[in-house]
């Protein structure tokens, strides 16, 4: 037995309305995130147009039809725009009202707006495309790794899906009358009921969303050096120690040359534009997937997976030389600095990090003792 349309839509319309007061008291919690209060518009968008769909035939047509469903648009338009803010992209109000008011021009012409087939087949149409919009905005952003992107953008793919069907299959196999389309039948359960469930549950997802991306944000900052916003001293041994347990690779191990004398000098502001400076030097010259962070005062470190002997040189040497050859701004002046590197090869996985940084270190103790500004390799002492 299938529940017939108008309480389908009576039902969608309930959830509706309680999910996005959810969302609302999410956003006011955390007014930054502003996904959650488009989201909260946009359902309570679509509660208000389902709940004039059931209201049809005791209320006018262009209440229950033409401005029932340019809310439904309205509401999909609006989780559209809080996927785009979502991102962190620029949200057109213009973009925003098109596919509502395309609707309300579009049920002024007598053969849509007289025709059921011709518009569940519009409105299943344009639906479609802004929930494969919403899908896209969701797989696009994904390089930041969360999980629920990629359920969100599956879901909406899915959903974009059933309702292009819906709009073939009101072209194809037309019901015959309203009256018709309204009784209960396994094709309304599938193409009016799974949809609407799929969007609530989409919304529950977005505010997972919002709080994995949360969590994830302190993450960073507890694992990121505010100065030069490199990894930290423990976020960087940490990764480094992991890299050294799957692989061989190089360590490179970097102390500013007379660190303390440009502190002196120029003062503490000064000091910090030099450690950005060899920051930014250091990560322009190393690989994606090296791992690179400040472990000190004026001491940073880089691990190189895979890298041998050579590879390292090269690296060290292109740092060193670039710093040695960078002119820093100090409030209109220009300041040079130059770093000393210390190099230790594994060549084989390791689970002790510490030797290696040891030997680092060794190799870096050398390099300040034979005059700084240099690339030094750890060299055993022969038995």
């Amino acid at each position: 037995m299938f529940l017939d349309t108008p309480t389908i839509f009576f039902t969608a319309a309930a959830m509706c309305f309680p999910v996005a007061g959810l969302l609302f008291l999410s956003w006011r919690q955390n007014r930054a995130e502003r996904t959650l209060l488009w989201w909260s518009g946009g359902l309570f968008a679509a509660s208000v147009g389902l709940t004039l769909l059931v209201l049809e035939g005791d209320i006018s047509e262009i209440l229950s039809i033409d401005i029932a469903n340019a809310l439904l648009v309205l509401g999909i338009s609006l989780g559209w725009a809080g996927a785009r803010a979502f991102n962190g992209s620029r949200i057109s109000p213009f973009v925003i009202f098109l596919g509502p008011a395309v609707w309300l021009v579009l049920c002024a012409v007598p053969a849509i707006h007289d025709s059921l087939p011709v518009r569940v087949a519009v409105f299943s149409a344009m639906y479609a495309g802004y929930t494969g919009a919403l899908a896209h905005e969701y797989w696009r952003g994904r390089v930041d790794g969360l999980a629920s992107r990629t359920a969100l953008a599956a879901t909406f793919l899915l959903i974009s899906g059933i309702f292009l069907l819906r709009s073939l299959a009101a072209v194809f196999v037309p019901p015959k009358a309203a009256d018709a389309y309204l009784q209960p039948d396994p094709f309304t359960a599938l193409f009016v009921m799974l949809p609407i469930v799929l969007c609530i549950a989409n919304a529950v997802l977005v505010i997972a969303a919002t709080k994995d991306r949360a969590e994830a944000e302190q993450r960073r900052l507890a694992e990121t050096d505010q100065l030069t916003q490199t990894r930290n001293r423990g976020a960087t041994l940490a990764a480094a120690s992991e890299r050294l347990a799957k692989g061989s690779g190089a360590m490179l191990l970097f102390d500013l040359d007379r660190f303390k004398q440009i502190n002196d000098r120029f003062g503490h502001p000064a000091g910090d534009r030099v450690l950005v400076a060899f920051a930014a030097v250091a990560e322009a010259n190393l690989r994606d997937g090296d791992v690179f962070g400040r472990i000190g005062g004026e001491e940073f470190l880089a691990f190189l997976p895979g890298a041998g002997r050579i590879d390292a040189m090269a690296v060290g040497e292109r740092i060193r030389a670039e710093f040695a050859n960078t002119m820093i701004d100090n409030d209109g002046a220009h300041m040079q600095a130059t770093v000393s590197i210390g190099i230790a090869v594994s060549g084989a996985a390791a689970d002790d990090f510490d030797p290696l940084l040891i030997e680092a270190d060794r190799a870096l103790y050398l390099a300040k003792e034979n005059g700084r500004d240099r690339v030094q390799f750890f060299v055993p002492r022969a038995a």
